[in-house]
């Protein structure tokens, strides 16, 4: 959309308080893809926890800037924009990264058309979170039906079992005792 070289999806991992790299293109995409870091580091760190977008025109004059993520894939970021992506109550569950615009930098325009993209995407996060949550949901009903039914079958069982133990001692009281 805005003529980068890369970009990528971090989502947040609550739990460990990390961003995690869930969705990258562009080179060495394969080597960050899962990977993480504490969200409260870097550029990305900054926009996920105050929400704000942030346009970075030379990354290597701001000090927010994390280095790790270029030493590991030997990728050389330039320029760059953050966004939150954000639910619809407002809380952040990651960011998207737009990296080092082909021709030029990475301006207010761009930021314009990336914050349309970045709403759809977080759109579409929750809503498979949501379908993941059903589908969840719905297992779970369904080994509760089937967890249900056993126990109505497993139920005359029992109940005979019980039946044919009562019988049984009675018919042993009553045979001859041998010694």
């Amino acid at each position: 959309v805005v003529g980068a070289e890369a970009g990528s999806v971090l989502l947040a991992d609550p739990d460990a308080e990390r961003l995690v790299f869930r969705y990258v293109i562009g080179l060495k995409a394969e080597l960050l893809h899962g990977t993480s870091f504490p969200w409260n580091e870097g550029i990305a760190g900054v926009v996920f926890k105050s929400g704000n977008a942030a346009i970075i025109a030379d990354v290597k004059r701001d000090p927010r800037h994390f280095h790790g993520v270029d030493l590991m894939t030997g990728y050389q970021t330039r320029d760059m924009i953050t966004l939150p992506l954000k639910q619809w109550d407002g809380d952040s569950i990651g960011v998207l990264n737009v990296l080092n615009k082909r021709d030029g930098t990475l301006d207010e325009h761009d930021l314009a058309l990336l914050t349309i993209v970045s709403t759809f995407a977080a759109l579409a996060i929750q809503q498979a979170r949501h379908f993941e949550e059903a589908k969840l949901a719905q297992m779970a009903r369904l080994v509760a039906d089937i967890g249900h039914d056993l126990r109505n079958l497993h139920q005359p069982v029992i109940t005979g079992t019980g039946i044919l133990q009562s019988e049984l001692e009675d018919i042993f009281r009553h045979l001859p005792h041998i010694d």
